[in-house]
């Protein structure tokens, strides 16, 4: 008895020892300030952090962060926008491996959907970029299909972590 119960904490403990602390912060991009959140940001947090959650991993998120100019990354070149390094640091802080960052850019008035959403995936330790990617938003789709969307795309990044952790 008192080997399987030995046995039982190993696996639990080489379990708890492969998970690594991934950290989200969405952003949105380009809508007014004064707007509430857009059910896209909740969409994204929540399936992103689903899925890496479901994959074993430690989850936790800074809350949803908007910016007023939509182009940030293609007018500055920045891989994190400094307004995000606050965020980025306390994830630090916290413990994480992982800092995963998703922008939602909206263009034009009145748009419910984000038209590009732009996925990064940070190492917290060397502070380095390990995988980006991006995927347009799809504005005829209703919120469940936009849910399946933002699940299928966050776990094309799982593979990331194991592949450079």
């Amino acid at each position: 008895m008192k080997k399987l119960i030995l046995l039982l904490g190993m696996v639990l403990a080489s379990g708890a020892l492969s998970a690594a602390t991934v950290s989200f912060l969405i952003i949105e991009a380009g809508l007014p300030e004064e707007d509430g959140q857009s059910q896209s940001s909740s969409l994204w947090e929540s399936g992103m952090m689903d899925v890496f959650f479901e994959a074993g991993h430690i989850v936790s998120n800074a809350p949803v962060m908007r910016i007023p100019d939509a182009g940030i990354f293609e007018k500055s070149g920045e891989k994190l926008p400094d307004r995000a390094r606050t965020e980025f640091d306390e994830a630090k802080n916290g413990g994480a491996d992982y800092f995963v960052m998703a922008l939602l850019e909206y263009r034009g008035s009145g748009l419910e959907k984000p038209q590009t959403v732009y996925l990064r995936v940070f190492s917290v330790s060397n502070e380095t970029l390990l995988f980006e990617t991006s995927c347009a938003g799809n504005s005829r789709i209703d919120a469940h299909d936009e849910f399946l969307e933002v699940k299928k795309n966050a776990e094309k990044l799982v593979p990331q972590l194991r592949q450079r952790g």
